[in-house]
């Protein structure tokens, strides 16, 4: 991580791989059978959560929304979350 940003990776490409980082680290300790390894990658990749941009979680659900088949009322539910992400 560290050598692509200096070689300048764009900021978001490093931060999807800083979230995918401990997801691959628990998929590789659990096909290796190790348990306690596992398990570490595990609460890493949810400790990882507390601490990712919640507007670039905004932004990835902005995206998936089907905006063209929400009713008024759904929209104004969905920009009040968003919202209070934020």
């Amino acid at each position: 991580m560290h050598v692509s940003r200096i070689a300048g990776v764009p900021r978001e490409v490093l931060d999807r791989a800083r979230g995918l980082l401990p997801q691959l680290q628990a998929h590789l300790a659990e096909g290796l059978d190790m348990p306690e390894l596992a398990e570490r990658a595990k609460r890493a990749a949810a400790q990882h959560d507390l601490f990712a941009d919640p507007a670039n979680r905004v932004a990835r659900e902005i995206k998936s929304a089907d905006l063209d088949n929400l009713t008024p009322m759904q929209a104004m539910e969905l920009l009040k979350k968003l919202k209070a992400e934020l």
